[in-house]
C-alpha cells in the first residue's frame, strides 16, 4: 500500500470511538513512512487497548512513533478523566 492509502487508514482509526483493538501483521509498515503515516493519525483515538504490529520489521525509529502514540493517548485519557471529575463536583456542588 501507498503512504497515502496508510494515512488513510490512520485518519479512520484515529476517528473510531469504539475500536479495542488494531492487529496489522507483515504489512509493509516498515518501508517509508508508512509506520508514521499510519500512526501519527491515530493519536485522537483514546479507545485502543491492544496494538499488534508483529512480523512488520520495525526498527527503534518505529519504537519512537509507537512511543509518542502511547503518551499522547495517555495524555488525553487523563485529560478525559479530570474533566469528568471536575463535572461531577460541580453537580454535586449545585445540589
Amino acid at each position: 500500500m501507498s503512504w497515502q492509502s496508510w494515512r488513510k487508514i490512520g485518519k479512520a482509526l484515529g476517528e473510531a470511538q469504539h475500536l479495542i483493538s488494531f492487529t496489522c501483521q507483515a504489512c509493509n509498515l516498515y518501508q517509508g513512512d508508512n509506520m508514521y503515516n499510519l500512526v501519527s493519525n491515530m493519536h485522537s483515538n483514546t479507545s485502543i487497548e491492544t496494538l499488534d504490529f508483529s512480523d512488520n520489521e520495525l526498527t527503534d525509529k518505529h519504537g519512537e512513533y509507537i512511543a509518542n502514540l502511547i503518551k499522547a493517548q495517555s495524555e488525553q485519557r487523563d485529560n478525559q478523566i479530570w474533566q469528568m471529575s471536575l463535572r461531577q463536583s460541580t453537580a454535586e456542588d449545585t445540589i
